[in-house]
């Protein structure tokens, strides 16, 4: 059974919260591009920003250089090599961190308003 229940909306602006799950969207018919999804809560919304899943270092400087590496080293994670970085691990790393975003209202091409996150860091 399903009741009909009010669309929540987010403000938006800054927000602090808590990262709740990552999920891995691997690629399929519907998805040509492998993302981890780093899912929040926000005042009862849940929110998702998509990171593509490639962990890419510059070879001289050992630096970051994908977005999925930089989120993760923004979190304090020493980039291994010869680690697997899979849903499990990336949720162990990252479950539970305080996060601060940025969301700014979209409207989809159906009319719909949506909360749309243009920035994430640790809080």
């Amino acid at each position: 059974m399903v009741k009909p229940e009010v669309a929540k909306k987010v403000a938006e602006g800054v927000h602090k919260t808590k990262i709740t799950k990552i999920e891995e969207r691997p690629i399929t018919e519907k998805n040509k591009y492998h993302y981890f999804d780093v899912w929040v809560n926000v005042d009862g919304v849940d929110l998702k920003h998509g990171l593509p899943a490639n962990i890419t270092m510059d070879p001289t400087t050992d630096e970051p250089v994908s977005k999925l590496a930089k989120f993760l080293t923004d979190f304090g994670e020493k980039i291994d090599k010869e680690k697997d970085y899979t849903e499990e691990v990336i949720n162990k790393l990252l479950v539970g961190k305080e996060v601060q975003i940025m969301t700014e209202n979209k409207q989809s091409d159906s009319g719909a308003t949506f909360a749309n996150i243009v920035s994430f860091k640790p809080a």
